[in-house]
């Protein structure tokens, strides 16, 4: 029997971000790393994660549309047939 190859899983790039904390800021990480029976790192992690998840919905991917920009589709004149020039003598009246 043939074995199959294992698929090669997309390794995660990870960036490196550095931030102060005051001494104050520091001990209250450090208390409810020990309450959560976590590191550091991981209760940051874990915080700034779920900050993403419950701001996720509110991030939309919105395509920005210049002025230049060229309307190929159309959707609000269906039937018409859209010409390259069309917008440019409309804008020049």
């Amino acid at each position: 029997m043939v074995k199959k190859k294992k698929k090669k899983t997309k390794k995660i790039k990870y960036k490196k971000i550095t931030f102060k904390l005051s001494s104050k800021q520091l001990s209250i990480v450090d208390k409810c790393s020990k309450l959560q029976n976590t590191t550091r790192n991981k209760f940051i992690k874990s915080a700034i994660k779920n900050s993403i998840l419950t701001f996720a919905d509110r991030l939309k991917d919105e395509s920005i549309i210049t002025k230049n920009q060229l309307k190929l589709f159309n959707f609000d004149k269906i039937g018409e047939q859209i010409e390259m020039f069309e917008e440019e003598e409309t804008d020049k009246e």
